[in-house]
């Protein structure tokens, strides 16, 4: 398993089982997305994309 003293461990649950994983990089890639934020996080990325663009033209 490879998870040595001291290693951080996130808890899934899966198909009625707990499962522990030792926290990496590839954990976060795998957990982006799970939580539904009905397109806030979108659209604010949206607008300060837009809030940047404006900003470049001004220049």
């Amino acid at each position: 398993m490879n998870i040595k003293k001291g290693v951080k461990l996130l808890a899934v649950a899966k198909k009625g089982e707990i499962v522990l994983k030792p926290v990496t990089k590839d954990c976060f890639h795998e957990m982006a997305g799970i939580l539904p934020t009905k397109g806030r996080l979108t659209r604010q990325l949206l607008i300060e994309r837009e809030k940047d663009k404006l900003k470049e033209e001004q220049k």
